[in-house]
C-alpha cells in the first residue's frame, strides 16, 4: 500500500473551529469537527454531518478540505501555506544530494526534546549559526573543539548554508594540548556516545581526532550494526551543521545527527520555542525503533534536566540560554546596530538577506 501525506488547513469549514486542536495530536480515523459534528475522511472528502435538510446549499464533492502544500525529504515532513510556492525538491536544490550518504531516511528520532525560550526565533537561529561564542560561553568544550577553525560555506544564491567545526582538535585559544590531553577531555562525552569504554589511550602515531573517529567507527557501528569504514573522520566526529531558509538545522555524518528548529511563540514576537531532534542509526536487520514523543521543558526547568537523553548538550544548551534572553532585550536598546564579523558570522547575514530577499518579493 502506498503511504501518502497529506495537510490541511485546521478548521472546520462550517463555523472554522478547529479540527484538531493543541493537545489532539496522534491517530485518528477521521476528522470530525467537535462543535456541531461535521466530519471528514483522511483524505479529506466529508463524509456526514447533521441536519443535512438545512444546508442544501452544500455540494458534497466540493465541499473538500482545503489543502496545504506538503513535500518530505529525509524522513521530514515540510509544509507551505503558498500554494504556488516551489517544490520543496527545488527549495533545498543540492542539499538533497550532499546529504545522500548519510542515509536520513534511516534513521529515528531517539531523542526530542523542546524549550520555551525568552528570544525572537531569529535570536535563536543566530546563536547556533557560528561557533565563535564557544571562547566566550562554552569554555569546558574548548580542548576538543576548533571553533575559531571552523570553515563557513556561504552562497546568497542558496536556500542553505553550512558550518563545520572540527572536533578531536584543540581550539586555537588554548595553549597547545598533549594528543592524550584532547581525548581525556572528549571521553565523558564519549561514554554518553554509547562508547563505554575504560581506557582510552592515544596508540604512538596517531593524533587524538584520529584514534576517537576510529573508536566511534567500531563502537558506535558494533552498536548499530553499521559498517563505518568508508566513513571519514569529519563524518564520525565533527559539527558538520547545515542551516535551512527559514529556521531548520539538520545536521550531517554518520552514526547519530542533531537537528534544531525554532519556531515563533504564536503572536509573540519575544519567545520562541527551541527543539532539539536526536537522529539516530538502528541496526537495519530490525524493526525501526518508535521515534521519542517530544518532551517539552516546563518554564522553570532547565535544559540540564534533560541530561540522561541529550548528554554533554544539555549543559551547553543551558550556557547557551544564558545569552538568547539577555540578547533579545539588549538588541531593543541597541540604537547604531549589531556589528558582524565579516567571516565567522556570515551565516547570520544570509539569513537577513534571505528574509529581506523574501519581504521585498511580496
Amino acid at each position: 500500500e502506498t503511504e501518502t501525506i497529506k495537510a490541511y488547513w485546521n478548521a472546520c469549514l462550517h463555523r472554522g473551529n478547529q479540527l484538531k486542536p493543541e493537545g489532539t495530536h496522534g491517530n485518528a480515523a477521521e476528522l470530525r469537527c467537535t462543535f456541531h459534528g461535521f466530519t471528514w475522511t483522511l483524505d479529506g472528502t466529508l463524509s456526514d454531518f447533521p441536519c443535512r435538510w438545512d444546508f442544501p446549499h452544500i455540494v458534497d464533492a466540493e465541499y473538500h478540505l482545503p489543502e496545504v502544500k506538503v513535500g518530505t525529504w529525509g524522513g521530514f515532513v515540510f509544509i507551505n501555506m503558498d500554494d504556488n510556492a516551489e517544490s520543496l525538491e527545488s527549495f533545498l536544490g543540492d542539499l538533497i544530494p550532499e546529504f545522500d550518504r548519510w542515509d536520513f531516511k534511516n534513521k529515528y528520532v531517539m531523542n526530542h526534546i523542546a524549550k520555551r525560550v525568552d528570544m525572537n526565533w531569529k535570536v535563536g537561529i543566530e546563536a547556533f549559526a557560528e561557533s565563535f561564542h564557544v571562547v566566550a560561553t562554552h569554555p569546558q568544550i574548548m580542548p576538543s573543539t576548533a571553533d575559531a577553525n571552523t570553515q563557513y560555506d556561504v552562497d546568497p544564491k542558496l536556500n542553505y548554508n553550512r558550518m563545520i567545526t572540527a572536533m578531536g582538535v584543540q581550539s586555537p585559544h588554548i595553549p597547545p594540548m598533549e594528543e592524550q590531553a584532547i581525548v581525556d577531555s572528549m571521553t565523558p562525552r564519549a561514554h554518553r556516545m554509547g562508547m563505554a569504554m575504560d581506557d582510552f589511550k592515544v596508540p604512538e602515531g596517531m593524533t587524538a581526532r584520529q584514534y576517537m573517529a576510529e573508536m566511534r567507527r567500531k563502537v558506535v557501528g558494533a552498536a548499530k550494526n553499521r559498517d563505518y569504514s568508508g566513513a571519514t573522520d569529519s563524518e564520525m566526529l565533527d559539527a558538520i551543521q547545515y542551516w535551512v531558509f527559514p529556521n531548520f538545522f539538520p545536521w550531517g555524518g554518520m552514526g547519530t545527527n542533531i537537528t534544531y528548529r525554532f519556531r515563533p511563540d504564536g503572536l509573540n514576537p519575544n519567545s520562541a520555542l527551541m527543539e532539539v531532534f536526536i537522529l539516530s542509526d538502528y541496526d537495519l536487520n530490525g524493526p525501526r525503533p518508535d521515534p521519542a514523543p517530544m518532551r517539552l521543558l516546563g518554564e522553570d526547568q532547565e535544559w540540564i534536566v534533560a541530561e540522561d537523553e541529550i548528554g554533554g548538550l544539555a549543559a551547553v544548551f543551558q550556557q547557551d540560554m544564558t545569552n538568547m534572553p539577555k540578547v533579545q532585550k539588549g538588541m531593543k536598546s541597541l540604537k547604531q546596530g549589531v556589528t558582524l564579523a565579516n567571516y565567522q558570522e556570515s551565516r547570520l547575514r544570509h539569513l537577513h538577506w534571505k528574509i529581506d530577499e523574501y519581504i521585498a518579493a511580496e
